[in-house]
């Protein structure tokens, strides 16, 4: 189907705010949270502004690490541990 992979990028950059709602609920305590993103990926800026906002908005601070490779997600773990 044309143009089908965009519905799906767009449905899935809607549960972002779902996510850190869900976060929210288990760990209710925690005022940061982190995003792992894949900066190759072409909806990853507005899936962090899109996250950010919604923490944000539940009064929360998000780290975001990238990575886009194996060699890379140590790095990242570390950056948000």
């Amino acid at each position: 189907m044309p143009g089908s992979g965009s519905c799906v990028s767009a449905f899935l950059n809607e549960l972002n705010p779902k996510r850190v709602e869900l976060l929210q609920q288990l760990v209710p305590d925690a005022k940061v949270f982190g995003l792992l993103l894949n900066p190759r990926n072409p909806d990853a800026e507005r899936q962090s502004l899109e996250t950010q906002k919604a923490a944000s908005t539940m009064g929360r601070n998000l780290v975001v690490a990238t990575a886009s490779s194996d060699g890379e997600l140590s790095p990242a773990f570390a950056m948000l541990a």
